[in-house]
């Protein structure tokens, strides 16, 4: 078994306080009504289907618990401020609910919301998965929601969770099963990048100048000289005069304009390309905003059918559409307009694609194991 290194207090402390924060709801991936139904015709093996926010434990409870339900005893473990948990509850999953989370401060708001909602059967711990022992044959049900790619241990934490079922009991997740670190691959980066080029400007915030050294981002002009030298080409609405430029300024600007069309002439425009860079993503950045974000993500189907000799793994992808896309395209995206539901239909088909072709590898699964 690989040996890996523990974190530090330190770092336990920073993952306690960055979970008890107020984390806000600002338009994302999984919340945009188009990619809930994309992911949950993938899951569902189907095609057409809308699905609702709660798309997962519905799909789950349809699927596997059926006519279990509610279980006697569920155990909801990375249970952050308890939405999901919350939200089970009024599915009718359980009779009771043992939630357990490392951050203090998320139990504590975990029991507020609970208290609020008038939801009296869950109870709430303060509790490390990478070192806790849980509870021989007490569950019928495990449930972790988007928690398991925090984990480190993760050997100790699936041999825990299976030990704790009941026989014939299930244990599921919702999970970021992409590379660690969301580290991609130089062709994943690329495929991304491309992606990005086919979305109207209207419907995102990527642009060449996000990349711009910091020297070069001193002034428009700069920046202006950069693109043109390193891509060939300027991005037009990266780059405007100030109406309180001097007239220095604004013939600078106009002879880069003038070297652009140059460059263009010269190329050829009918065959001329720009491909400049859009996305990248640093893994180290997501390291120091929080040290367990997908850890081990990448190890957690094959630690779990070890384990779990019955484990189903759904994937729902996203390896493409979780980068693309970004809030300006959350906001902007009129699902009445057929050029809006076009572009995203086509970025669906390309994720499809790359992924089926063996290009770039899927990064979202349900994963349901049985004891």
């Amino acid at each position: 078994m690989t040996t890996h290194k523990k974190f530090t207090p330190e770092e336990n402390q920073r993952v306690s306080e960055f979970w008890a924060k107020s984390h806000s709801s600002k338009p994302d991936i999984y919340n945009f009504a188009p990619a809930r139904n994309y992911f949950y015709n993938q899951v569902n093996g189907s095609k057409g289907l809308m699905a609702g926010p709660d798309w997962f434990e519905e799909w789950f409870l349809e699927r596997y618990l059926k006519d279990k339900a509610p279980v006697n005893k569920c155990l909801s473990l990375c249970s952050g401020d308890g939405a999901r948990d919350r939200r089970i509850a009024r599915l009718g999953f359980f009779n009771s609910c043992l939630s357990i989370d490392i951050s203090g401060g998320a139990i504590r708001k975990a029991e507020q919301a609970a208290h609020e909602s008038g939801i009296t059967n869950i109870s709430y711990e303060v509790g490390d998965l990478n070192v806790l022992t849980l509870k021989p044959a007490e569950y019928d049900l495990v449930y972790v929601g988007a928690g398991m790619h925090h984990i480190l241990n993760l050997e100790h934490a699936v041999g825990q969770i299976y030990e704790s079922l009941k026989p014939g009991g299930y244990f599921v997740c919702d999970e970021y099963v992409g590379p660690a670190y969301s580290n991609l691959s130089p062709r994943h980066r690329e495929i991304i990048n491309s992606a990005i080029h086919l979305i109207p400007r209207r419907l995102r915030y990527a642009s060449e100048s996000n990349f711009v050294p910091v020297f070069f981002r001193r002034s428009p002009l700069l920046a202006g000289l950069y693109l043109l030298t390193k891509i060939g080409r300027i991005d037009s609405e990266a780059l405007s005069a100030s109406p309180d430029w001097p007239a220095y300024k604004r013939r600078a600007l106009d002879f880069l304009k003038y070297a652009n069309n140059i460059m263009s002439k010269i190329v050829g425009r009918d065959d001329y390309s720009r491909f400049g860079k859009l996305f990248d993503i640093s893994p180290d950045n997501i390291r120091r905003g929080d040290p367990t974000e997908g850890v081990r993500s990448d190890e957690i189907i094959p630690i779990i059918k070890q384990r779990f000799s019955e484990a189903n793994v759904h994937y729902y992808n996203g390896s493409i559409l979780s980068y693309a896309l970004d809030e300006k395209f959350f906001t902007n995206y009129d699902g009445s307009s057929e050029d809006d539901r076009a572009v995203f239909e086509l970025l669906v088909a390309m994720e499809i694609a790359m992924i089926e072709c063996g290009e770039i590898p899927p990064i979202h699964a349900v994963i349901v194991g049985k004891r």
